[in-house]
């Protein structure tokens, strides 16, 4: 689930990447967090990263990469 689109922009060679800091609830309430680079040019591929945080709330997956 998307919490927030970063403000930086990645650049690999010619492709620009929007990165979106994802999260999502585990069971027993708490959260995990990761990475995702979405290309600006939709021909090419989207990379997710694995999971990177384990926070206590929501929030928490925000404070990580703000």
């Amino acid at each position: 689930m998307l919490i927030r689109e970063h403000p930086t922009k990645v650049v690999e060679g010619e492709i620009t990447y929007v990165v979106w800091i994802c999260g999502a609830e585990r069971p027993g309430g708490t959260w995990e967090g990761w990475l995702e680079f979405h290309p600006t040019d939709t021909g090419d591929f989207t990379y997710r990263s694995g999971n990177l945080s384990a926070q206590p709330w929501r929030t928490g997956i925000l404070g990580r990469w703000t």
